[in-house]
């Protein structure tokens, strides 16, 4: 039936339509999975800012070069927000890969990648981080296009990577001899990069998150601290002082573990995060639970896996939306043998994990009873900014 103009379905307002629509546009314009590299973990976690927008202009990507074994792994930065700004990204990082597969060199490609998108950059500029990484040998290779200087754990220390940091991506367009910085991990060290969006975080007093707070995170960490489990506290340390993102938001480490290391290790070495910002609706939960899909497609779960990480996102999703009715951020982890999943709002009241739940919605749960029997383990986390709830379930069938 054709709609008169200005009207939309019974139950689908225009905000609906628009939230699904980036929710299918967030499967697109990011990797499906994150590169597995013998020898080496990642975890990235990948958080655009405000509750109505689920693409942003920052991007990450990964590639194998041909011909070889070494993976490039890209983190980069659009001005702006959005769908069109995710858009842009979109084009840098598929186009970076095709010239790569043409010309053999990820670094010879980023000239030409800028003269082709040049009419793409003309209203707009990025910053991109290029990490070339052999596999073997722990060697990594950093290109940096104006983008913030990635750091570099080494003996348990981080510092900064000192790679020169050549100019923005459409400012000056073929005037760069670009410079690149190789570094020789050993067993153990890490390479940590980021966006703005951390940096630049605004505390509640206006002044900014800052390279000195990060520093001074980096030097709190263990120093063995495994790469999933680093992004993690990054967010968790950020999320305490500044709350929800203003700005969007990547965090990415790089761990070399070597080949010998990594053989004695059962599952995956990588741990993979995935951040989601959805609104206090009922079509919160549709959208959850497909996003839930679509991860456990993506990470290989077993069918009988994905069908309990669906079910328990879509309790705790409903939860948050019946109960708190603010923003809520949901948060899948890949760790080894275990999915865990976070849901966080900013409602103090903590939910008793007993009730059932009584719901008028049309993607109404089960009960939280029902959730702590598809789950290895359940708990709530209080904070001045309100709580997570979240379970672990474990990513293999018994």
């Amino acid at each position: 039936m054709v709609q008169p103009p200005g009207e939309q379905p019974a139950g689908r307002s225009l905000e609906h339509v628009d939230r699904l629509v980036a929710a299918e546009l967030q499967r697109v314009l990011l990797p499906p999975t994150l590169p597995r590299i013998e020898g080496w973990s990642v975890a990235v976690l990948y958080e655009p800012a405000g509750e109505a927008v689920l693409v942003g202009g920052d991007f990450y990507d990964w590639f194998v070069v041909p011909g070889t074994d070494d993976a490039v792994l890209v983190v980069g930065d659009v001005a702006g927000k959005g769908p069109v700004a995710g858009a842009v990204g979109m084009s840098l990082r598929k186009v970076l890969k095709g010239i790569t597969h043409a010309v053999g060199d990820p670094f010879a490609a980023v000239p030409i990648m800028e003269r082709a998108l040049a009419d793409e950059l003309t209203e707009t500029f990025a910053s991109m981080c290029l990490l070339r990484i052999r596999p073997a040998s722990g060697k990594v290779t950093a290109l940096l296009a104006g983008h913030p200087a990635p750091w570099i754990r080494r003996a348990g220390h981080f510092r900064p990577l000192t790679a020169p940091p050549n100019r923005l991506l459409g400012i000056g367009v073929g005037s760069t001899d670009w410079q690149t910085q190789t570094v020789c991990l050993d067993a153990g060290d890490l390479i940590f990069a980021f966006t703005d969006g951390l940096t630049e975080a605004t505390l509640e007093d206006g002044s900014l998150y800052g390279e000195g707070s990060l520093q001074a995170f980096l030097a709190s960490l263990p120093a063995q601290l495994a790469a999933f489990e680093v992004v993690l506290q990054a967010d968790a340390a950020l999320r305490r002082i500044a709350g929800a993102p203003n700005d969007d938001v990547i965090i990415c480490a790089l761990g070399f573990d070597s080949p010998v290391r990594t053989a004695a290790v059962t599952g995956s070495a990588t741990g993979e995060v995935r951040s989601l910002r959805l609104g206090p609706e009922s079509i919160s939960a549709r959208i959850a639970r497909r996003f839930a899909i679509d991860a456990g497609a993506e990470w290989h779960l077993p069918a009988t896996v994905t069908d309990q990480v669906q079910l328990v996102v879509s309790e705790l999703v409903t939860n948050a939306v019946l109960h708190a009715r603010t923003a809520i951020q949901l948060r899948l982890a890949l760790l080894d043998r275990q999915i865990r999943v976070e849901v966080h709002d900013e409602s103090p009241t903590a939910p008793d994990l007993t009730a059932p739940a009584r719901s008028v919605l049309a993607d109404h749960g089960r009960g939280l009873t029902t959730v702590q029997g598809l789950t290895d383990e359940i708990g709530i986390e209080q904070n001045e900014r309100g709580k997570a709830v979240w379970a672990t379930i474990s990513s293999v069938v018994a």
